[in-house]
């Protein structure tokens, strides 16, 4: 791979001469593409330049999501890197996978620190030992460069192509049906999750009025920041493949779910020093402009959205030997006890 990759980045950057690709890594972290990390030097001007890369690869086999759409997550990132938003500058896409075995994209690697989901962030690393008020500041942070991303104009950067208006009336419409989809397809590889079913029509027949649109990051979670070296500035967001149109509530509903998940799912109490639910939601509301009012219903969706994930995880990893059977690991894991908490409140009973 990496000789192969040499000549592929030869071919995009020809004013680099002499390429050598090395230092081939993989984090610890993603499930739904493969990510390595690599350096790369060149010369140019008479010296030697290097520069730290990432290459995401199209997963082999059945993976997380139905499919992979490795084109729409260059697209955003591409869009994005001249508007204001800390991602990673995207270098290059290869739609043929005759050249590494596999579609991937090139770019850039941020400096910084991350947040691990495994093992959770609230449990174990850096964060814990960090002061309440560092891990104060890059939660605020964090939901400002949020914000950020919610007041683009999402219409002149190209992203209208995420909502199909020949077929859906809003995006919510839209992600719903994907969603059905998506869960059809997880059962069918897997096996039947009941309790999800209620959820759902719920969920279709409650869509809120006049939702407004902005572009939604999708994946907005603490473990897709990364975060300065000593310090808790946001140095870039990361992992854009679930990116889409919505009411941008959405990305703050995703966020405290999944942060939940990772805390009270797993019976682990919060670090001190993180905001709470006012705080966080004011925050937004001040940041982006927008109204959180339809706070309760996207965070519903967004807990059937990652119960169905997790349904998938939960399938995998079984069939690779991580989890017995009598486990159930796919419907009972993170996301269990916040599912059951959300259909509670909302007066959904499992079938």
């Amino acid at each position: 791979m990496p000789r192969r990759l040499e000549a592929w980045l030869a071919a995009q950057f020809p004013q680099r001469k002499s390429l050598v690709v090395s230092a081939f890594t993989a984090p610890d972290a993603g499930a739904s593409n493969e990510t390595l990390l690599f350096d790369i030097g060149w010369e140019q001007h008479g010296g030697r330049c290097h520069q730290g890369l990432v290459i995401r690869l199209e997963q082999q086999g059945q993976g997380i999501f139905p499919e992979y759409d490795l084109e729409s997550q260059f697209r955003a990132l591409s869009r994005l890197q001249h508007a204001g938003i800390k991602v990673p500058v995207a270098l290059g896409l290869e739609p043929d996978p005759a050249v590494l075995g596999r579609r991937f994209y090139v770019m850039e690697r941020l400096e910084g620190r991350y947040l691990a989901d495994n093992p959770p962030y609230q449990a174990q690393g850096w964060l814990t030992s960090a002061s309440p008020q560092v891990r104060a500041d890059i939660w605020r942070n964090a939901i400002t460069e949020m914000a950020a991303v919610h007041r683009v104009d999402w219409s002149a950067l190209g992203f209208s192509d995420l909502w199909n208006r020949d077929r859906f009336g809003t995006p919510l419409a839209q992600l719903l049906e994907y969603y059905e989809y998506f869960l059809g397809w997880a059962e069918a590889v897997g096996r039947p999750f009941a309790k999800l079913h209620p959820v759902l029509r719920y969920l279709k027949e409650h869509q809120p009025a006049h939702d407004p649109v902005a572009l939604c990051w999708g994946d907005a979670k603490p473990a897709n920041l990364m975060i300065e070296r000593g310090g808790s500035g946001i140095v870039g967001l990361l992992d854009w493949e679930m990116v889409h149109l919505g009411n941008p509530v959405h990305d703050l509903a995703w966020w405290m779910v999944l942060d939940d998940c990772l805390s009270t799912g797993l019976g682990i109490a919060k670090l001190d020093g993180l905001p709470g639910r006012e705080e966080l939601v004011a925050l937004w509301e001040k940041q982006s402009g927008y109204s959180a009012a339809a706070l309760d219903y996207y965070e519903l969706l967004s807990i059937f959205q990652f119960a169905i994930i997790m349904h998938r995880v939960g399938t995998r990893l079984t069939a690779q030997g991580f989890f017995p059977p009598e486990a159930e690991f796919d419907i009972r894991n993170t996301s269990t006890l916040l599912l059951d908490q959300q259909m509670a409140r909302f007066g959904l009973n499992p079938i």
